[in-house]
């Protein structure tokens, strides 16, 4: 056998190894190049909500100092409690007809009274007109569209992944929400317009840590404990 007879079937061995050692190479860098498709999609979706996110954050900064100053120029951070006054339908207690917030202010000095609010006839009775801003978006439009947004986002493919990211988003809006701004969306979420608004305080517990005064235990209990704890 001669020597060239002896080297081709190794040379051909060893061409053939470098055509499959080129092909796994290939296919490292393919996957790996999808995987840095997919981290920079993820990383340019996750700007992209950002931008919107924290524009309607901003929308809403302006649209709730706007409320806060329209009903209570004396202390305008009670301007929803304020709301609900006008929203309610006196409540006779002790055969006297008194506003919601003087029944919040009565609990105050009478600890552990349970004062009745009856749901049925009390709670946003008329179509709520009170509160537009310049833009014609109601306060509780403008949240809902904004809860909407944050919800229905879809960054990764896991859905974990997803409501983790959207309820991180969530507590940063909520974290905004004032003391008398809960009690506000506490009643409306009770009322006929309001269960989509209620099933986003239940999916994401708005109100957790929320100090309610005695006299809304009965109608906490028409919540499911998720909007809670």
């Amino acid at each position: 056998m001669s020597y060239e007879n002896c080297i081709k079937p190794i040379i051909e061995v060893l061409t053939l190894g470098g055509v499959f050692a080129a092909l796994i190479y290939q296919n490292k860098t393919i996957v790996e190049q999808r995987k840095e498709f997919k981290r920079q999609k993820i990383k340019d979706d996750i700007q992209q909500f950002e931008n919107s996110f924290f524009h309607l954050l901003n929308e809403y900064n302006l649209l709730t100092d706007k409320y806060d100053g329209l009903c209570n120029i004396k202390y305008p951070k009670q301007s929803f409690l304020d709301l609900l006054d006008i929203e309610f339908k006196t409540i006779e207690i002790e055969g006297l007809k008194k506003s919601l917030s003087t029944i919040i202010n009565m609990e105050e000095y009478r600890a552990g009274v349970i004062l009745p609010l009856n749901i049925s006839n009390q709670i946003f009775p008329k179509n709520s007109t009170t509160f537009y801003d310049t833009l014609g978006f109601s306060y509780i439009n403008f949240l809902i569209v904004f809860f909407n947004i944050i919800d229905r986002s879809s960054i990764y493919e896991s859905n974990k992944k997803n409501i983790q990211f959207s309820k991180r988003y969530i507590d940063i809006l909520k974290s905004k929400f004032s003391l008398y701004e809960n009690y506000y969306l506490f009643f409306y979420a009770l009322s006929e317009n309001g269960g989509e608004l209620k099933d986003y305080i239940e999916k994401y517990t708005i109100f957790q840590n929320v100090k309610f005064p005695k006299c809304f235990t009965p109608l906490k209990e028409k919540f499911n404990q998720s909007a809670f704890e």
